[in-house]
């Protein structure tokens, strides 16, 4: 049985995005930390919380705050789903990044990103530090969700050396892990169904397996669309119908065993290099193919184009009728009475 990805996948979009900035003035950098507290202060008046709620240290910084990106989130509780900016300033290690901006939630718009550039501009007093080519973008997840169940799926990332493989309560597969997490790229499958459920997000209901290419691309923000623009990373990516595979009479019982339990991936390592590629040929018509196809690379082209709301060039339209003005007057209408104690 040989499907098409195409017939089965049902979206594909950005779920994380990471942004480093580097800032080497210290009254700019102290403005800076200073604007964050301001606002942890007001956050935390206006809807009635102690602010050690709202301002935390985090991940190596001293000062680190989720901020909403029109929709409302809960400062006291982790926000699974829900678009937000997590911004963490001031780190006690000198040679780390002065701010690093975190993109969560889905799906996450054009709009989202514009809100976004509305807080950092009131943050940080030196708009110089908020050009594209001073944003360095170091951590990007493309999410590709597949209608089909997890446990029908089988996978192999190339070129990479390590895998590992989690199981849920009732035993069945829940994700599969492939590559290091410091790599630059980094493959992880698991049940989207199940974890939706787990952390109360809406679902259909329906099986849902999502893709996530976790990449690096330590390139700076206006150079994203030529680093994911052709896509390379998908060619990496491949998804088996493990039905198909267990129904292959050349292969080892005790293979399919092994390809069962722990995944392709350590079911082909664990080969002598020839029989490693022998196997790879009987494999090959159990592949689900094309995932580098030319809808997968439209689809990432337009999560891209939404990141161009953070760029200055893009988000400074002065007309009434462009969207960037009317989001302005939507971020002053939702946020003005948290901002008005920051210092320009």
């Amino acid at each position: 049985m040989n499907k098409f990805i195409a017939n089965i996948l049902n979206a594909v979009l950005c779920d994380n995005l990471v942004i480093v900035m580097r800032c080497l003035d210290e009254l700019c950098k102290h403005n800076i930390a200073n604007n964050i507290i301001e606002i942890a202060k007001s956050i935390a008046k206006h809807h009635q919380l102690a602010q050690s709620q709202v301002l935390k240290s985090s991940g190596g910084y001293r000062y680190c705050i989720k901020l909403p990106l029109l929709e409302i989130i809960d400062w006291a509780r982790p926000q699974n789903g829900v678009p937000h900016l997590f911004i963490q300033v001031a780190p006690y290690a000198e040679n780390r990044p002065f701010i690093r901006l975190s993109f969560n939630g889905f799906p996450l718009k054009r709009k989202h990103f514009f809100i976004a550039r509305q807080w950092l501009e009131h943050i940080v007093s030196d708009h110089g530090l908020l050009a594209s080519d001073n944003m360095k973008v170091t951590a990007v997840d493309i999410a590709h969700d597949l209608a089909i169940q997890i446990n029908e799926l089988s996978f192999n990332l190339a070129k990479s050396q390590t895998s590992m493989i989690a199981f849920a309560k009732n035993g069945d597969i829940g994700s599969y892990y492939f590559g290091n997490r410091k790599a630059k790229f980094r493959l992880v499958a698991y049940d989207r169904t199940a974890n939706c459920k787990a952390k109360n997000l809406m679902t259909t209901g329906e099986p849902e397996t999502r893709l996530e290419a976790q990449l690096k691309p330590n390139c700076m923000l206006h150079e994203l669309s030529a680093f994911l623009g052709p896509c390379d990373y998908l060619k990496r990516i491949e998804v088996y119908d493990l039905n198909a595979l267990k129904s292959l009479t050349n292969l080892h019982p005790h293979t399919i065993i092994a390809i069962i339990a722990y995944g392709l991936k350590p079911a082909l390592q664990r080969l002598p290099k020839d029989e490693r590629r022998k196997m790879k040929r009987y494999i090959e018509k159990c592949r689900l193919m094309p995932l580098k196809s030319e809808e997968i690379k439209e689809a990432v082209h337009k999560e891209l184009l939404n990141v161009k709301g953070l760029m200055m060039e893009h988000s400074n339209k002065a007309s009434k009728h462009s969207q960037p003005y009317k989001l302005r007057a939507k971020f002053n209408e939702l946020y003005s009475m948290l901002i008005k104690n920051v210092s320009k």
